[in-house]
């Protein structure tokens, strides 16, 4: 049986104080034949208009490659009535920019989402991603 790599996304510390805690703790000690690779998206500073390329672009290609290397997606964000943390927004769209070359294409994603307080009473981020009932 061939291993199934995970890649697990979520945003820096400073934007989310639980999604690599939470990641880190489903990576170990892991079921056999499950790895989960945990990758925290740095926050995407603005161009340098003296350097050759904008900052960031270069993670984005590294981040590419390693979406193209695992066989699923898993992603924390922190519960919130807004959008979640400008890294992963930066990072979905620098994966999905080209849709015939997207290295999400076809990719299973799941979405984990986190919060400091027992229960959120906050919305989803859309109102068909939960259904209360």
């Amino acid at each position: 049986m061939a291993e199934v790599r995970l890649l697990g996304l979520c945003a820096t510390a400073e934007a989310d104080p639980f999604g690599e805690m939470l990641l880190r703790a489903l990576s170990a000690p892991g079921p056999m034949g499950v790895r989960l690779d945990v990758y925290a998206v740095p926050s995407v500073t603005p161009p340098d208009s003296d350097a050759g390329e904008p900052s960031g672009q270069a993670d984005g290609r590294a981040l590419g490659r390693l979406v193209a290397r695992s066989d699923r997606l898993l992603i924390t964000a922190p519960e919130s009535d807004s959008s979640p943390p400008e890294p992963l927004l930066s990072a979905r769209n620098g994966l999905t920019w080209t849709k015939g070359t997207s290295p999400l294409t076809g990719k299973p994603v799941g979405v984990l989402t986190t919060t400091h307080i027992g229960t959120a009473p906050t919305a989803a981020y859309c109102g068909t991603e939960r259904k209360s009932g």
